[in-house]
């Protein structure tokens, strides 16, 4: 980590160290995936970082691909907890791959939770890495409970799955998103029950040349 951190003028100090992660590239052996997120600000109330998303030379450790995008974490309502480095098999066109990057944040309410995870998909252009689908919501739960039995969630989780169908010499992707609506509540035998419905909706990310863009199906 510090032969990383020197090329980018930074040190362990300046960097959230227990929120960096790493990830080999199953599809290029020598290559790794480093997530770094240089403190800006941290505290009790709010945070801020600055994010580097890097490929490095898995054996000199030295920096091939770089994108860098300032205030790219911030949290003050919610708690900015994880990242995660997602390798599955984004394969967009003939000759291209992504990869994803999570980010995870959550409330500490538990009369009023709420979480949420975004992803971002990188592709590899020689020296640059572009975010062709940044910051979309993968994943969003919210609620509301009388810290007893009464209550109500909605959770929401959105699938990715590329399409075989081109738009703009890119695959679409489909959207599968499930919906999971929970309500609690008290009987007349003073029980708490659950009433749960799930349902799902789908709809396709289309790239317009530069990133891709959501539409209804």
């Amino acid at each position: 980590m510090n032969k990383i951190l020197s090329q980018l003028h930074l040190t362990k100090e300046q960097c959230a160290t227990g929120m960096t992660v790493s990830k080999k590239l199953p599809y290029s052996k020598n290559e790794t995936i480093v997530v770094i997120p240089e403190i800006v600000k941290e505290d009790e109330m709010e945070a801020e970082y600055h994010g580097y998303i890097l490929i490095v030379d898995s054996n000199t450790n030295k920096i091939k691909s770089k994108y860098f995008q300032s205030s790219y974490w911030t949290s003050d309502a919610l708690i900015f907890s994880t990242i995660t480095i997602d390798t599955a098999p984004y394969i967009l066109s003939k000759n291209q791959r992504a990869f994803a990057i999570r980010s995870s944040f959550y409330t500490q309410s538990k009369p009023n939770p709420y979480s949420t995870e975004t992803l971002t998909l990188f592709l590899k252009n020689d020296q640059k890495l572009t975010p062709i689908l940044d910051q979309f919501t993968s994943k969003e739960y919210v609620g509301e409970w009388d810290m007893q039995c009464d209550g109500w969630s909605v959770n929401e989780e959105q699938f990715l799955i590329v399409s075989k169908n081109k738009t703009n010499d890119f695959f679409d992707i489909v959207i599968n998103t499930k919906i999971t609506n929970r309500k609690t509540s008290t009987n007349d035998s003073d029980e708490c029950v659950d009433d749960e419905k799930t349902s799902y909706q789908k709809s396709i990310l289309k790239f317009n040349g530069t990133v891709y863009k959501q539409q209804n199906n």
